[in-house]
């Protein structure tokens, strides 16, 4: 028959693979539901390409017209 772990068993556990530490939270600016999280320098940097992407591709369009 197996042993179920006791409480003690499982904080030990928990202490020797580090579980118990909490990890400093890294300010996120959205967390969504699947705990993805967008910082301001990266949705900052999205932007850009994208602003970046939709000039070069009206530019285009002018230029072909």
């Amino acid at each position: 028959m197996i042993n179920e772990p006791t409480e003690k068993d499982i904080t030990d556990m928990a202490e020797k693979l580090g579980l118990n530490k909490s990890e400093p939270l890294k300010t996120p600016l959205f967390q969504g539901d699947f705990g993805y999280t967008i910082n301001l320098p990266v949705l900052i940097s999205m932007l850009i390409l994208l602003l970046a992407g939709i000039f070069l591709f009206i530019y285009w369009k002018l230029r072909r017209s």
